[in-house]
């Protein structure tokens, strides 16, 4: 099997966070790993999530770049207000060992959150 992480920029939005992070655990395949790049400096320490401090803002996308830099193997990133449904890590999963050099989308119900959630594996990138 694939290690998966689950990465998250946020910016001093610990609240959003800790749910987004209890949503991707509670779920029938959670990640094996979860990094969260803390933009802002205020991030507290969450059990099980390595959290990442640069001292400055990257932004999210610098930080997605920085994901994929650092992590090998499959990526979810996530924005830190998405919640997991129960399936969504083991759908995301199925969809990429079907097509390999994708990368997979959820769709998001909010307007603009088209990037909101999306696998990739760092092989097909490379």
């Amino acid at each position: 099997m694939n290690s998966v992480t689950l990465c998250i920029p946020t910016l001093n939005r610990a609240d959003l966070l800790r749910e987004a992070v209890a949503s991707a655990r509670a779920g029938s395949r959670p990640p094996d790993k979860i990094a969260v790049m803390d933009n802002g400096g205020s991030c507290p320490p969450i059990e099980g999530a390595e959290i990442v401090r640069l001292g400055y803002n990257l932004g999210v996308a610098g930080s997605w770049n920085w994901f994929l830099d650092h992590f090998d193997d499959w990526l979810i990133i996530s924005n830190d207000d998405v919640r997991f449904h129960e399936d969504t890590i083991a759908k995301l999963i199925d969809a990429a060992e079907a097509k390999p050099d994708q990368i997979f989308f959820c769709p998001a119900s909010g307007a603009g959150q088209a990037w909101a959630l999306f696998l990739k594996r760092k092989k097909s990138l490379e």
